[in-house]
């Protein structure tokens, strides 16, 4: 009987020493106040070759994927609470920039150089267009804040290309709503 316990008390202790410490639970973002930004959701570019003007903003970190992406949205007054309608369902233009794909503390005051952008536009719940683009793209946080109700300050730069005949940038500052 002893014998026994003692093999399944080794088997579970190698088991949980090789398990990330991570496994099974949703990872939160690190609590993060820092910078004095002040800047405005103000800014705009080309979008298939068609003016693009942000019009509202807002962060989110997915634990589920362990996603933190920036959303610029041409569409006025996007909340926290219509986020993911506003990004899965209903019809428009924005530009979805991936910062990071783990729960890490983030620079401010310093560029972040070439994060995965996507211009993307819905037209209705199942049709989306997207483009993707990484290089020559400029992301600078002016301040972060992750508690509740914080708002996350930059400048997001996405220089001129053209991708299948059609023309994409983007230039211009955020004041992004955290939602987490």
């Amino acid at each position: 009987m002893h014998v026994r316990a003692l093999t399944l008390s080794v088997a579970t202790a190698l088991v949980l020493a090789f398990l990330p410490a991570t496994a099974g639970a949703l990872t939160s973002f690190p609590v993060q106040r820092a910078g004095s930004g002040k800047e405005p959701t103000a800014g705009g570019g080309s979008f298939r070759g068609v003016a693009f003007a942000a019009r509202s903003a807002a962060i989110q970190w997915d634990a589920n994927a362990r996603t933190l992406t920036l959303y610029l949205f041409e569409l006025p007054g996007v909340q926290c609470s219509s986020l993911h309608r506003t990004v899965a369902i209903k019809r428009g233009r924005s530009v979805q920039v991936l910062v990071a794909r783990r729960a890490v503390r983030l620079p401010v005051g310093r560029t972040l150089r070439d994060p995965f952008v996507r211009f993307a536009r819905r037209f209705g719940a199942t049709d989306v267009e997207i483009q993707l683009v990484q290089q020559r793209v400029r992301l600078r946080f002016t301040r972060i804040d992750t508690h509740r109700g914080g708002v996350w300050h930059g400048r997001l730069d996405v220089a001129p290309r053209t991708l299948e005949g059609s023309r994409y940038s983007y230039a211009g500052t955020f004041a992004a709503r955290w939602c987490s």
